[in-house]
């Protein structure tokens, strides 16, 4: 599922819960809300997809390994 942000005529709604409204102010449309809290597999991105992930999981392990502090 991709998002992106609406226009001025969407984000003027007057009939909108609060928390449709910080739904939309995240792009997402209140028809779609139960679908993006509801993810299914098919949603979710291979994680491998992103840029440096490899790199990040092998620094992950080896400062795990090394008892350092890690801030996530």
């Amino acid at each position: 599922m991709e998002y992106q942000l609406l226009g001025p005529e969407l984000l003027d709604r007057t009939d909108l819960t609060p928390i449709e409204r910080v739904f939309l102010n995240r792009g997402i449309e209140p028809q779609n809300i139960n679908h993006y809290l509801q993810t299914t597999e098919e949603d979710i991105l291979n994680p491998l997809l992103l840029e440096n992930m490899d790199r990040g999981a092998r620094m992950l392990v080896k400062h795990f390994a090394a008892g350092d502090k890690i801030f996530i």
